[in-house]
């Protein structure tokens, strides 16, 4: 497909023809979530998407100020349904790639690095976090702040 990064694509396996695509950026999914409420969620680089499954309508587009996120995933409680996505602190500008899990830079296996000795003290690490949305909840909190 064209575009770069990762692409969403609804496939209609009876017709065997694609039915329509999501967004066409980003290198960071977690992974997408479908409901029998005709929608489709996707955590793509810091943001989750929704789109009308039947149609491909996005219908959000929401920044979650997380990072690395994993697959969005729902659940019922006293009769609201919720969608819930966890992921890491975004990355520090000027700090390399960010995140976890082998990316390019890392050190190898048992190897920790010293740091520099003109190196500029480290922010605060950001704990990770869980977003739970539900329909007229309210807003997003803002970042809690550092360990």
């Amino acid at each position: 497909p064209e575009g770069r990064g990762n692409i969403m694509v609804a496939w209609d396996p009876v017709a065997k023809t694609e039915r329509w695509r999501g967004l066409a950026a980003g290198y960071n999914q977690g992974g997408t979530l479908s409901t029998a409420g005709n929608l489709v969620f996707s955590s793509v680089n810091t943001r989750l998407l929704a789109y009308r499954a039947d149609t491909g309508e996005q219908v959000l587009d929401l920044a979650t100020g997380l990072s690395q996120m994993g697959p969005p995933m729902t659940f019922m409680l006293d009769g609201k349904q919720y969608i819930a996505v966890a992921g890491g602190p975004p990355p520090v500008p000027g700090a390399g790639r960010g995140g976890f899990g082998g990316g390019a830079g890392a050190p190898p296996p048992g190897v920790v690095p010293q740091p520099a000795a003109t190196a500029a003290p480290a922010p605060p690490a950001q704990p990770s976090r869980m977003l739970v949305l539900v329909l007229d909840g309210k807003p997003l909190p803002p970042a809690p702040p550092g360990r």
